[in-house]
């Protein structure tokens, strides 16, 4: 189930950022449902919020709890977090939830956020009611927060724009933050669409010859005839096929090459789809990019837990 909208806001990126996080306004201007109520108070439960695996208890009006951990914190482009163990009547279906909010500047110096949240039910028979949930609660109350923000913000800022010769972001920083916000954006969309077991949509973020690499081969053949290498188009589709979710969680993205090249460390959590054995195991990909495509793709993980617990997937 996935919510996602977009708003550009007449305001600098960088002091609009600041400007929202200094009084958590999005939240304060959310006006609580019957089945949404809003965060009263937060506890730290390890690191340092918001950097980068951070966890924190956030408890509601109704005195019910949720968990968030940070994943990605790239300021001011991207924002990530995880959303899990809701106590809540309204979150009884899910088994997590991933928020993002993906920043650039638009056109004419204001900035443009694009948030996103994709909803794990915690049983497949579930995505329709999960879905419904996000429709007719959790859409309405966003995006009447975001409204009524972005006016405030329109206010606050009125006359702040930069003028033409000058950074639009209100950074130096700011050209390449928006460029590294869209590199991650598509590996974003891309494991989002395997989990979500969208084929068409995860093709569509890959280069008409893109290919798959996988040097570890559970054979123990370490030479270079042991890389198995397919067509990335077809791989995904026998994925897909094989194991039924196709889940990486955990994701930790760098970015290398002057941004051609994205290392992604992930915790797999994938089930046979054959038997509906679990199979767990960690990887890291790497990912070359072709402008707004996705050329190649490597994939290292540990080939003797594959070879215990998962299936080689069958190449159509």
């Amino acid at each position: 189930a996935v919510y996602e909208t977009t708003r550009t806001f007449a305001a600098p990126l960088v002091p609009l950022r600041r400007w929202i996080e200094e009084e958590n306004r999005i939240v304060a201007a959310m006006e609580e449902t019957e089945r949404i109520r809003k965060p009263v108070g937060v506890e730290v439960l390890h690191g340092t919020w918001p950097e980068p695996g951070a966890v924190r208890r956030v408890e509601l009006a109704d005195g019910h709890f949720v968990l968030e951990r940070v994943l990605v914190n790239d300021f001011p482009a991207l924002f990530r977090y995880q959303v899990w163990n809701y106590t809540s009547a309204a979150g009884k279906s899910l088994s997590y939830a991933v928020g993002q909010q993906a920043w650039e500047v638009a056109p004419g110096g204001g900035a443009t956020l694009t948030w996103t949240y994709r909803l794990k039910p915690d049983a497949f028979y579930k995505r329709p009611f999960v879905q419904r949930f996000v429709d007719e609660d959790m859409r309405p109350l966003m995006d009447r927060a975001l409204d009524a923000v972005q006016r405030r913000a329109e206010t606050h800022f009125a006359g702040s724009l930069p003028g033409p010769t000058d950074p639009v972001d209100g950074s130096t920083v700011g050209a390449p933050s928006v460029t590294r916000a869209s590199r991650l954006r598509l590996a974003d969309r891309f494991f989002e669409a395997l989990a979500d077991g969208e084929a068409e949509t995860a093709l569509s973020l890959l280069t008409p010859e893109a290919m798959l690499y996988a040097p570890y081969n559970p054979n123990g053949d370490a030479s270079d005839a042991g890389i198995r290498a397919f067509p990335a188009s077809m791989y995904v589709r026998g994925a897909l096929a094989t194991y039924d979710p196709l889940v990486f969680v955990e994701r930790k993205v760098s970015i290398a090459d002057e941004g051609s090249v994205l290392w992604i460390e992930a915790e797999g959590r994938l089930r046979v789809a054959a038997t509906g054995r679990p199979y767990e195991n960690r990887y890291v990909f790497k990912i070359e990019l072709e402008g707004d495509r996705i050329a190649s793709i490597t994939e290292y993980t540990n080939v003797a837990t594959l070879a215990r617990d998962g299936v080689v997937a069958t190449v159509p």
